[in-house]
């Protein structure tokens, strides 16, 4: 009975260091984890800036296409303003040539 005993915790102290070992190995992993933190904000960080620098390209890309839009509209009423009046010196223009011809 006392070999199975000394069987038994033999076995005990074997599984508490493999217990150990897992824990140490936890550990481990947890204190990378703590120290790879601080770079992955910085990344994390540097992502958001990236991002706020991109939004303010747009807005400003958003904003000059609304200025040349303005312009295209202020341009096409000049065009449809001097088309009238071509159409309207055309017209007065064939009535002269009418009444020269007669």
């Amino acid at each position: 009975e006392t070999s199975f005993l000394m069987e038994q915790a033999q076995q005990a102290v074997a599984e508490g260091a493999g217990a150990t070992e897992e824990t140490a190995k936890a550990f481990q992993s947890i204190h990378l984890a703590v120290e790879t933190l601080p770079d992955l904000m910085k990344q994390v960080e540097s992502s958001f800036d990236d991002l706020r620098e991109e939004e303010k390209r747009s807005r400003e890309a958003v904003s000059r296409i609304n200025d040349l839009s303005e312009q295209m509209v202020a341009e096409q009423e000049t065009l449809s303003g001097v088309s009238s009046g071509l159409s309207s010196q055309s017209h007065s223009l064939e009535a002269l040539v009418r009444r020269f011809l007669l």
